[in-house]
């Protein structure tokens, strides 16, 4: 039951980061954050699945998102530039 508590805090947390950073993207993009989320959401909700393997699929989730956020340039500087690490 700890697991599922410490999971969902990471759940929320990422959520909480994309979007304060997040600019909606178009295409492709957009899918591919909507369903990396998806994925996130279904190992959150399946027990059977270890606390290891989740944190795993969220940093994915963190470094496709710092990659893209460093691509987009916002009053001078990248949007990347201040993202939170995502080792926390």
């Amino acid at each position: 039951m700890q697991e599922t508590y410490k999971k969902l805090e990471i759940y929320h947390r990422l959520m909480a980061w994309l979007r304060e950073r997040f600019i909606y993207p178009e295409g492709a993009i957009y899918d591919e954050f909507r369903h990396r989320m998806q994925k996130l959401g279904e190992l959150l909700a399946d027990y059977d699945v270890g606390f290891e393997r989740f944190v795993k699929e969220a940093r994915s989730i963190c470094v496709f998102a710092k990659k893209y956020f460093s691509r987009i340039k916002i009053g001078g500087s990248y949007a990347g530039d201040s993202a939170t690490d995502c080792r926390k």
